[in-house]
């Protein structure tokens, strides 16, 4: 069953097409998010907290996991360019190689080196969640109010 199948379906069994949006953004926005290993967790808290359809959240965070993986150079370039002083690469090309390099040697300092980045990624990804979230609810009641008037 496709994804566009799932959604007119819940529409059909009386789900608001406000609850599916504010689902599906919060899927996305958390399916981009910088670190590896803790989308599933936020995005299982998140559905507790804001009361969202567990099943869309979580298959949208995981269908977005490429992107995920895709980004997190960028939060990582994005990182050392406005914040130098916390580069740990010293003049050298940043490479998933190098890192993955400097993990094996030492997983500790890798944490220790790589931590600030983490963080500050995860900072970019607050600013862009906030800046991203009215948007991408708009566009899906939008996009769900045309497909369900296809019907």
């Amino acid at each position: 069953m496709k994804i566009k199948e799932i959604l007119l379906l819940e529409l059909k069994k009386g789900t608001s097409r406000e609850e599916l949006s504010r689902g599906i953004s919060v899927g996305i926005l958390i399916g981009i998010f910088p670190l590896l290993g803790f989308t599933t967790f936020l995005a299982f808290l998140a559905g507790v907290v804001f009361k969202l359809n567990q099943v869309l959240i979580q298959t949208v965070n995981y269908l977005l996991y490429p992107l995920q993986l895709i980004l997190i150079p960028v939060y990582i370039k994005l990182a050392i360019t406005l914040f130098p002083a916390v580069s740990p690469f010293k003049g050298k090309a940043m490479s998933v190689g190098l890192m993955l390099e400097e993990f094996r040697a030492a997983p500790l300092l890798f944490l220790k080196n790589f931590g600030a980045i983490g963080l500050i990624g995860v900072l970019f990804w607050i600013i862009l969640a906030a800046v991203l979230y009215p948007c991408l609810c708009k566009g899906f009641v939008y996009f769900l109010k045309k497909k369900e008037s296809a019907l």
